[in-house]
């Protein structure tokens, strides 16, 4: 990074890894209210999906429930899911190409207006938008 080398700047780097399988299948089972045995399948996929990803975990499972391989069972009335089709799936690259195409998607207004919002840095106050 080109501000490790600037005086006047302290950066703090933190490395964070990925979330063991367990910590996958508990995220997994409270998101979707369902016993930690009935997640287990679903976890272990995702889990070597994502690497543990915390922010992988949520984009993937988002993309299981648009593209209905996760889908709520009105019948079962509860999440359902095929782990051997999923496993399947092929993953994108990684989570900043999958951030990138979902901002892509956003409407052409709405993604100015983020361009615009980030050139104030990492927080901005509404009345500044208005």
């Amino acid at each position: 990074c080109e501000l490790d080398h600037e005086p006047n700047i302290n950066i703090t780097k933190i490395a964070l890894g990925g979330m063991i399988g367990d910590d996958v299948n508990e995220m997994i089972s409270e998101s979707l209210r369902l016993p930690l045995r009935l997640t287990s399948s679903l976890s272990k996929v995702v889990h070597k999906k994502t690497d543990g990803n915390p922010l992988f975990v949520v984009e993937f499972l988002h993309s299981l429930v648009k593209e209905k391989l996760l889908y709520f069972s009105l019948t079962s009335k509860r999440w359902s899911w095929e782990a051997d089709v999923i496993d399947l799936k092929c993953l994108k690259d990684d989570v900043a190409k999958l951030l990138t195409r979902k901002l892509l998607n956003l409407p052409p207004k709405m993604l100015e207006g983020l361009k615009c919002a980030s050139c104030f840095g990492s927080q901005i106050f509404t009345s500044t938008l208005l």
